[in-house]
């Protein structure tokens, strides 16, 4: 049984960051090479997820597990032990439907690295007024406790899961001021392929624990194998199915407002999620991922991000799918012309810029499209931009 880790929270760089088109020069936090978007350079292991999604591969569920209780450690404090998931199908949770997106202005935190590997430097204005910044989610007209609530001083840090009888371990942040009688937002942040949970917290998902952790349950998660996807996708799947419902019964969660986001690799198996588990999210957001519409069941909201120059159609798929379930029209303010212009010319410029546009007429959950000039793993565009984790955490907050 594996005792349990702490680790120290992250802190990244501040950004600003506007509605529709949010121009951020972030300030570097001791990165070398590595440009903002993603943090990590390609040297690394950052690979960019390929294909669009592959197989349909087993489904997930299961009804998880208990923690167990550690004994003693060998320094003498007390270990929590690993969570082991079990067998069976899936839950459906229904996702309630919302309207449009809402203003993504405000400062956002964390980031590393300089926008385009440092060249260009004058950052451009974005349009729009400025939104609000950090806070914690809008009240939930639907608020769904699970049976995590009212149980105190529930684990946190590095723990281990088991599911299918494998073990990989995954990291739980809970806000400083955490309450077990509040049911509060879970959001899970997948790393991209040949890349881990801690980076992800770390580096490669920047500003996910300084903009969310003071206001949500954040889990990182390691995949079984490299990447999420691949021929891994089927055991993944099923962890998901396993470890979800085991931490709704250790945490107070509000089970209405359970959202994923992942990169590259985490991207792909995001919408994988969205797909197979879109009854039981609330968001999704794919961060630098191909689409997938295999055995689609429930309507999340989805906030779709893609480099401009990361062979963006594969992201524009995504998005046109979420918005074809969610009954959208294809009218969108700003336009989605107007967007692609703008950060075409932010490219041009060298700048890291990010365009963000809300689609119309959703009859079921809100979708919204942020193309972005930020120079990722490779000056390719391709990973999670600074601004990224602001525009999630306003999203889940304009959700009702």
């Amino acid at each position: 049984m594996t005792k349990l880790m702490h680790r120290g929270l992250t802190a990244g760089l501040l950004l600003a960051c506007l509605p529709a088109f949010v121009a951020c020069t972030p300030k570097t936090s001791g990165e070398t090479g590595a440009e903002a978007a993603g943090g990590s350079s390609k040297g690394t292991g950052g690979a960019r997820s390929g294909g669009d999604g592959g197989g349909n591969g087993g489904t997930g569920g299961g009804s998880g597990g208990t923690a167990a209780t550690g004994g003693s450690s060998a320094s003498g404090g007390s270990g929590v032990g690993g969570m082991t998931g079990g067998a069976g199908g899936s839950g459906s949770g229904g996702a309630g439907a919302g309207g449009s997106g809402g203003g993504q202005g405000g400062a956002g935190a964390g980031g590393n690295g300089s926008a385009e590997g440092g060249a260009g430097g004058n950052g451009g204005s974005g349009d729009g007024g400025s939104g609000e910044t950090g806070g914690g989610p809008a009240p939930s007209t639907g608020s769904k406790p699970s049976e995590g609530c009212g149980k105190a001083n529930p684990p946190t840090g590095t723990r281990m899961f088991t599911s299918g009888g494998r073990a990989t371990p995954f990291i739980v942040s809970l806000p400083p001021n955490y309450d077990p009688m509040k049911p509060l937002p879970m959001g899970f942040a997948l790393h991209g392929f040949g890349r881990n949970h801690e980076d992800c917290r770390r580096s490669d998902c920047p500003n996910v624990q300084s903009v969310m952790g003071p206001h949500a349950i954040l889990i990182f998660l390691k995949s079984f194998g490299a990447g999420w996807e691949t021929d891994t996708r089927a055991q993944n799947l099923q962890l998901f199915g396993d470890i979800l419902p085991a931490l709704k019964k250790e945490y107070c969660v509000d089970e209405s407002r359970v959202f994923v986001a992942g990169t590259s690799s985490g991207a792909a198996f995001t919408n994988i999620l969205g797909c197979k588990f879109g009854d039981q999210l609330r968001l999704v957001s794919p961060v630098a991922g191909p689409a997938d519409n295999t055995g689609c069941k429930g309507t999340p909201a989805a906030l779709v991000m893609h480099g401009i120059s990361d062979g963006v159609a594969r992201g524009e798929n995504a998005r046109n799918l979420y918005a074809q379930r969610n009954g959208c029209t294809m009218t969108t303010t700003p336009p989605l012309a107007e967007v692609r212009a703008k950060i075409s010319a932010a490219r041009t410029a060298r700048r890291g810029e990010i365009g963000c546009a809300s689609y119309e007429g959703c009859m079921k959950a809100p979708v919204r499209w942020c193309e972005h000039s930020f120079g990722g793993y490779d000056n390719s565009t391709h990973g999670w931009p600074p601004p990224g984790s602001e525009l999630i955490w306003e999203m889940v907050k304009s959700l009702p």
